[in-house]
Protein backbone atom coordinates (compact mmCIF):
# COMPACT_ATOMS: atom_id res chain seq x y z
CA UNK A 1 0.00 0.00 0.00
CA UNK A 2 2.69 2.32 0.68
CA UNK A 3 4.20 1.77 -2.54
CA UNK A 4 1.06 2.85 -4.49
CA UNK A 5 1.32 5.75 -2.22
CA UNK A 6 4.68 6.67 -3.16
CA UNK A 7 4.10 6.47 -6.98
CA UNK A 8 1.21 9.06 -6.71
CA UNK A 9 3.39 11.41 -5.10
CA UNK A 10 4.26 14.09 -8.08
CA UNK A 11 7.63 14.65 -8.83
CA UNK A 12 9.07 18.18 -7.19
CA UNK A 13 10.23 21.10 -9.31
CA UNK A 14 13.13 21.35 -7.03
CA UNK A 15 16.15 20.96 -7.70
CA UNK A 16 17.39 17.18 -8.86
CA UNK A 17 20.14 17.59 -6.19
CA UNK A 18 17.70 17.04 -3.44
CA UNK A 19 15.65 14.50 -5.34
CA UNK A 20 15.54 11.08 -4.78
CA UNK A 21 13.46 8.62 -6.45
CA UNK A 22 9.98 9.66 -4.46
CA UNK A 23 10.67 13.02 -5.51
CA UNK A 24 12.14 16.49 -2.83
CA UNK A 25 14.17 14.85 0.15
CA UNK A 26 11.85 15.90 2.67
CA UNK A 27 12.65 15.77 5.94
CA UNK A 28 10.54 14.96 9.26
CA UNK A 29 9.95 17.60 12.27
CA UNK A 30 11.86 15.18 14.67
CA UNK A 31 15.16 14.89 11.92
CA UNK A 32 15.09 18.69 11.57
CA UNK A 33 15.79 18.89 15.22
CA UNK A 34 18.01 16.48 15.19
CA UNK A 35 20.13 18.62 12.82
CA UNK A 36 20.11 21.73 14.58
CA UNK A 37 20.22 20.63 18.24
CA UNK A 38 23.93 19.89 17.32
CA UNK A 39 24.90 22.73 16.14
CA UNK A 40 25.86 25.71 18.61
CA UNK A 41 24.22 28.56 18.25
CA UNK A 42 25.61 31.94 17.04
CA UNK A 43 25.83 35.05 19.21
CA UNK A 44 22.95 37.43 18.42
CA UNK A 45 24.94 39.99 20.31
CA UNK A 46 24.97 43.31 18.39
CA UNK A 47 27.08 42.85 15.42
CA UNK A 48 27.81 46.32 14.35
CA UNK A 49 26.42 45.84 11.18
CA UNK A 50 23.89 48.40 9.82
CA UNK A 51 21.13 47.85 7.46
CA UNK A 52 18.19 45.13 7.47
CA UNK A 53 19.58 41.24 6.85
CA UNK A 54 19.21 37.89 8.69
CA UNK A 55 21.79 36.69 11.24
CA UNK A 56 22.54 32.89 10.34
CA UNK A 57 22.22 31.28 14.11
CA UNK A 58 21.68 27.74 13.39
CA UNK A 59 23.00 25.78 10.31
CA UNK A 60 26.49 25.24 8.72
CA UNK A 61 26.91 28.97 8.04
CA UNK A 62 26.19 29.49 11.43
CA UNK A 63 27.77 33.06 12.39
CA UNK A 64 26.86 34.41 8.53
CA UNK A 65 24.86 37.67 7.61
CA UNK A 66 22.78 37.56 4.64
CA UNK A 67 22.23 41.14 3.85
CA UNK A 68 19.49 42.75 2.20
CA UNK A 69 20.31 45.24 0.11
CA UNK A 70 18.48 49.10 -0.20
CA UNK A 71 17.66 48.89 -4.06
CA UNK A 72 14.80 47.13 -3.46
CA UNK A 73 11.88 45.14 -1.56
CA UNK A 74 11.87 41.70 -2.52
CA UNK A 75 14.04 38.78 -1.58
CA UNK A 76 14.53 35.50 -2.74
CA UNK A 77 16.04 32.52 -0.18
CA UNK A 78 16.78 29.16 -1.28
CA UNK A 79 19.93 26.97 -2.25
CA UNK A 80 20.07 28.01 -5.90
CA UNK A 81 22.76 30.49 -6.68
CA UNK A 82 20.49 32.34 -8.51
CA UNK A 83 18.80 33.61 -4.90
CA UNK A 84 19.65 36.59 -3.55
CA UNK A 85 19.64 35.48 0.11
CA UNK A 86 21.67 31.77 -1.01
CA UNK A 87 21.44 29.22 2.03
CA UNK A 88 23.39 26.10 0.78
CA UNK A 89 22.23 23.41 3.58
CA UNK A 90 20.85 20.05 3.04
CA UNK A 91 17.04 20.64 3.65
CA UNK A 92 16.59 24.41 2.31
CA UNK A 93 14.97 23.92 -0.91
CA UNK A 94 16.12 25.85 -4.29
CA UNK A 95 12.94 28.58 -4.36
CA UNK A 96 12.46 28.50 -0.29
CA UNK A 97 10.82 31.81 0.32
CA UNK A 98 10.98 35.04 -0.17
CA UNK A 99 11.09 38.54 2.12
CA UNK A 100 9.47 41.75 1.30
CA UNK A 101 9.01 45.06 2.57
CA UNK A 102 6.09 46.59 2.05
CA UNK A 103 6.70 50.56 3.98
CA UNK A 104 8.06 49.43 7.20
CA UNK A 105 6.30 45.87 7.28
CA UNK A 106 8.19 42.96 6.45
CA UNK A 107 6.56 39.36 5.66
CA UNK A 108 8.15 35.96 4.34
CA UNK A 109 6.39 34.17 2.10
CA UNK A 110 7.17 30.52 1.72
CA UNK A 111 7.53 29.46 -1.41
CA UNK A 112 5.88 25.46 -1.53
CA UNK A 113 9.32 24.50 0.17
CA UNK A 114 9.93 20.86 1.32
CA UNK A 115 10.57 21.23 4.63
CA UNK A 116 9.13 24.82 5.68
CA UNK A 117 8.95 28.21 6.62
CA UNK A 118 8.77 28.97 10.43
CA UNK A 119 8.85 32.17 12.55
CA UNK A 120 9.61 31.79 16.09
CA UNK A 121 8.87 27.65 15.87
CA UNK A 122 5.51 28.69 13.91
CA UNK A 123 5.34 27.27 10.27
CA UNK A 124 3.19 29.00 7.87
CA UNK A 125 3.08 30.52 4.38
CA UNK A 126 2.89 33.79 4.69
CA UNK A 127 3.97 35.92 8.07
CA UNK A 128 5.12 39.06 9.24
CA UNK A 129 8.22 39.82 10.80
CA UNK A 130 9.66 42.44 13.50
CA UNK A 131 13.50 42.58 14.20
CA UNK A 132 14.51 40.06 16.83
CA UNK A 133 12.28 37.23 14.96
CA UNK A 134 13.40 33.77 14.53
CA UNK A 135 12.76 32.19 11.23
CA UNK A 136 13.64 29.13 9.68
CA UNK A 137 14.25 27.57 6.73
CA UNK A 138 13.90 23.86 7.02
CA UNK A 139 16.79 23.25 9.65
CA UNK A 140 18.85 26.61 8.98
CA UNK A 141 17.66 29.59 11.41
CA UNK A 142 18.37 32.80 11.80
CA UNK A 143 17.46 36.06 13.51
CA UNK A 144 15.85 39.01 11.67
CA UNK A 145 17.51 42.16 12.23
CA UNK A 146 15.39 45.10 10.62
CA UNK A 147 16.85 49.05 10.93
CA UNK A 148 15.87 50.63 14.09
CA UNK A 149 13.19 52.95 13.48
CA UNK A 150 11.09 49.93 12.01
CA UNK A 151 10.50 48.69 14.96
CA UNK A 152 9.85 52.12 16.96
CA UNK A 153 7.52 52.75 14.03
CA UNK A 154 6.00 49.89 14.35
CA UNK A 155 4.99 49.64 18.07
CA UNK A 156 3.72 53.25 17.50
CA UNK A 157 1.34 52.40 14.87
CA UNK A 158 0.47 49.07 16.95
CA UNK A 159 -0.42 51.56 19.98
CA UNK A 160 -2.33 53.86 17.64
CA UNK A 161 -4.02 50.98 15.76
CA UNK A 162 -5.56 49.91 19.28
CA UNK A 163 -6.25 53.34 20.15
CA UNK A 164 -8.18 54.07 16.56
CA UNK A 165 -9.92 51.11 17.15
CA UNK A 166 -12.73 51.98 19.60
CA UNK A 167 -13.18 55.10 17.20
CA UNK A 168 -13.65 52.97 14.83
CA UNK A 169 -16.40 50.61 16.66
CA UNK A 170 -18.00 54.59 17.16
CA UNK A 171 -17.79 55.61 13.69
CA UNK A 172 -19.44 52.39 12.69
CA UNK A 173 -22.62 52.85 14.93
CA UNK A 174 -23.07 56.63 13.92
CA UNK A 175 -23.14 54.91 10.05
CA UNK A 176 -25.61 51.76 11.31
CA UNK A 177 -28.11 54.33 13.06
CA UNK A 178 -27.74 57.16 10.12
CA UNK A 179 -28.81 54.37 7.62
CA UNK A 180 -31.58 53.34 9.76
CA UNK A 181 -32.68 56.59 9.79
CA UNK A 182 -32.62 57.39 6.40
CA UNK A 183 -34.59 53.75 5.10
CA UNK A 184 -37.40 55.09 7.84
CA UNK A 185 -37.51 58.37 5.76
CA UNK A 186 -37.68 56.72 2.61
CA UNK A 187 -40.17 53.94 4.08
CA UNK A 188 -42.56 56.89 4.41
CA UNK A 189 -43.08 58.37 0.82
CA UNK A 190 -43.41 54.66 -1.00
Amino acid sequence: MAAKAAEAVPRSWADPEYQNEQGTRMFTPEELKAMTEGVAAASTADTGIEGAHLQVTKGSNAGATLMFGNDKDEWTVGTDADRDLSVSDSGVSAFHAKITREGQRWKVIDQMSANGTFVNEQKGTVSFLSSGDRVRFGPVECTVVLPAGGKAKATARQAKGKKGGSNTWVIAAMAAAGTIALMIIILQFV
